[in-house]
């Protein structure tokens, strides 16, 4: 009787149904974190607010230095 040895080449199934479940968890983190509301993209656009403000603030700030420096210069 003749033996054939069959060599398993290719991707099992339980491999495939593993690497769906990772990716199914890696696009839910995903969206998650970019999610309007309180998510990566609300938070960046906060933070940016925040830098317009304090960049204008600190303008405001070195045109008073300024006048100032003028006042006691002239």
């Amino acid at each position: 009787m003749l033996q054939i040895k069959q060599s398993q080449k290719g991707v099992t199934l339980v491999a495939l149904v593993i690497t769906i479940i990772v990716l199914l968890i890696l696009a839910a983190v995903s969206i998650a974190a970019i999610n309007p509301g309180d998510g990566l993209i609300e938070n960046a656009s906060d933070a940016r607010d925040n830098w317009n403000e304090a960049i204008d603030k600190d303008e405001d700030r070195m045109d008073e230095i300024l006048e100032m420096n003028n006042k006691i210069n002239n």
